[in-house]
């Protein structure tokens, strides 16, 4: 992959940037278009057609061939956006800019081998001005990528929206945006100086300002750095965060904070060393500090033997909580997180750390209505209304149970908690790793069977609506739904 020149714009930040690869069609400007002339979109938009107040509109190759670039000039500082239609029609808009007279939109969504009408924009003083209709010419998809099978798409119940996802193979793995006809309309793989070796990405989030996608790479060890990473939409990387231990799934905050799981150790007697967890949470220009430790609420069982060799760099080490999972409740200010070494969740203070709740089947706390297997081997936990939507991996290494989506109706003044719903799909899947389950604006619920390489969204009945496959030999990080992208 060729590299741009490094600019240092923070401590620990640096950019870089990578060239148009080899056989990528090049995004083109047309002119007016049949059905989607410049009336047409000043009908829908709002706003009025005025090629001239756009000047010398270009349309520009980036790293990747479905991420065209619009850059124009504007005689006053101004917002400008651009909106496109979709192949099926459905008209999708960007946010505005900051005002400024030199503007330059990468453009996100677009299916790979397409031609895509679109519009630039920006504010005039009578209202909104859009340029004369363009044409934009998408490239085809890496051919590395593994080929997802698509035999049911029924994307209504995604209403437009788009599913982070990264795909975990052999060689490390892929950034991926699927849009609601699982088509993967953007895609990177993560390769920067910082990272070492192949390191899955497990986690895709959307950067705040939607300026671009934040993913992280695991710890191999207990001093041995996750990542957090910036990846811009053409290509650009920058770390935020390098932190020891920090591992698996992580999440962000209103308040710009973000939120990752870290591990930590004590040792007992006969030189055993267990492996924990923590919630670490990460501000800018600030050091990581520990919010939660799982030391501090609970106790290893030193009666039992916990399985060796988790860590490649840390071999000795037991593995007793295992947390995998952490999400937040933006209503309540909790911090959710699923450890299915306790077969069960904590619920955090989103400010102190300190411990709200705890519902398991091996430690006390809101009680189970029905049996303690309500939660087992929990792998993500999100909040719903009324209660709890949780992924199970259930019993994949015997392989008698099918891993699943439940959710549990919970009431913390009772201290109760009761399925009320649970979805494991058409046909078994056993997930050995990672999966979770989050709950869509719809009613919807997007399901991720990650080792199994199968992307499921459940109607409320639990009906399959929506199936994605990857072939074997190919896996899934966890799945985020967005209801856009910029």
């Amino acid at each position: 992959m060729a590299r741009c020149p490094v600019l240092a714009l923070a401590a620990l930040a640096a950019l870089a940037c990578a060239e148009p690869p080899s056989g990528s069609a090049k995004p083109e400007a047309g002119g007016p278009e049949g059905d989607s002339g410049g009336g047409d979109w000043e009908q829908a938009l709002g706003c009025r057609q005025d090629p001239a107040a756009f000047g010398d509109l270009q349309v520009k190759d980036t790293a990747i061939a479905t991420v065209p670039r619009l850059s124009w000039q504007s005689a006053a500082e101004t917002p400008g956006w651009v909106a496109f239609r979709s192949p099926e029609g459905r008209l999708v808009t960007q946010r505005p800019s900051d005002p400024t007279r030199t503007h330059d939109r990468p453009v996100v969504g677009l299916p790979p081998s397409a031609e895509i009408s679109a519009v630039a924009l920006m504010d005039g003083p009578d209202g909104p001005r859009c340029s004369a209709p363009l044409r934009l010419v998408t490239g085809p998809l890496d051919p590395a990528i593994p080929a997802f099978d698509k035999p049911l798409l029924d994307g209504s119940l995604l209403d437009g929206g788009y599913i982070l996802v990264p795909v975990v193979d052999p060689t490390g793995g892929w950034m991926t945006i699927l849009d609601d006809q699982g088509r993967v309309v953007w895609w990177w793989r993560l390769e920067a100086d910082w990272i070492q070796g192949n390191r899955p990405i497990f986690r895709i989030r959307l950067a705040p300002d939607g300026d671009g996608l934040i993913a992280n790479t695991q710890s191999e060890g207990i001093e041995d750095p996750g990542t957090l990473t910036w990846v811009g939409w053409t290509g650009e990387t920058r770390l935020l965060y390098a932190v020891p231990g920090m591992h698996t799934d992580f999440v962000l905050l209103p308040d710009g904070r973000a939120l990752s799981l870290g591990w930590t150790t004590r040792e007992y007697e006969g030189a055993r060393r267990i492996l924990g967890d923590t919630v670490l949470q990460l501000s800018p220009g600030a050091e990581a500090r520990v919010l939660w430790d799982g030391f501090a609420h609970f106790a290893p069982d030193l009666s039992e033997s916990y399985p060796r060799g988790y860590l490649p760099a840390n071999a000795d080490l037991e593995d007793w909580t295992h947390a995998n999972g952490i999400s937040y409740d933006a209503d309540q200010d909790l911090i959710l997180v699923s450890i299915p070494g306790i077969e069960g969740l904590v619920a955090i203070d989103g400010q102190t750390g300190a411990q709200r709740y705890v519902l398991a089947g091996n430690a006390p706390g809101v009680e189970m209505v029905g049996g303690d297997d309500l939660i087992h081997q929990p792998h993500s936990v999100a909040p719903i209304d009324g209660g709890l939507l949780i992924f199970n991996r259930n019993d994949w290494a015997g392989g008698t149970d099918c891993s699943e989506a439940v959710d549990l109706a919970l009431d913390l003044e009772g201290n109760t908690a009761t399925q009320t719903w649970a979805y494991s799909g058409p046909d078994c899947q056993h997930v050995a790793f990672l999966g979770n389950a989050e709950r869509l604006p719809s009613g919807g619920t997007l399901v991720c069977f990650s080792s199994a390489g199968v992307l499921d969204i459940a109607d409320p009945s639990g009906q399959t609506a929506w199936r994605l496959g990857l072939p074997a030999g190919a896996a899934l990080g966890f799945a985020t739904a967005v209801p856009r992208l910029q």
